[in-house]
């Protein structure tokens, strides 16, 4: 009964799949969706420090997984989707977002939103930026004083 908990959903892993040798897929639970990445056949996570973040690039960008670590199941990386889950109606609408995100993730015709946030930072620094200086004008000559610079003009 925990108000972060979709009583609608359970728990399913969707759209599981070998990533450079490594399981990959979609894990819904009742309070959250996440991507998640297991460790391949010759691999041993269990010395991942949880809570560390590591950039993980698709065909259709990159994207910030976090280390964990469970007892029962060993070292994995989860990329965080949805949480809480509020805005799914039915479990049927929870697996329809999750196979689409494993299309979606392998497609680079799609550009993830954190390929673009160095370009949205840098046109807000700009924005933000003071103007560029303009040169100091020249100190005024004795013949600019005497004609009001009218003698300089033309």
């Amino acid at each position: 009964d925990l108000p972060r908990v979709n009583k609608m959903l359970s728990g399913e892993a969707v759209g599981f799949r070998l990533w450079q040798d490594r399981p990959l897929g979609v894990l819904i639970s009742p309070w959250f969706m996440n991507l998640v990445m297991l460790p391949g056949d010759a691999e041993d996570w269990s010395a991942l420090t949880p809570g560390t973040k590591e950039v993980v690039s698709f065909p259709s960008g990159d994207y910030e997984f976090l280390h964990n670590l469970r007892e029962l199941t060993g070292g994995y990386k989860a990329c965080s989707l949805f949480s809480p889950m509020h805005e799914f109606k039915t479990h049927a609408a929870a697996t329809d977002v999750a196979r689409a995100v494993m299309v979606a993730l392998f497609d680079d015709e799609i550009q993830a939103e954190t390929d673009r946030s160095a370009d949205i930072r840098a046109a807000r620094e700009a924005e933000l930026a003071p103007p560029p200086e303009t040169p100091a004008p020249a100190a005024p000559t004795r013949r600019m004083l005497v004609t009001g610079g009218l003698a300089d003009k033309g």
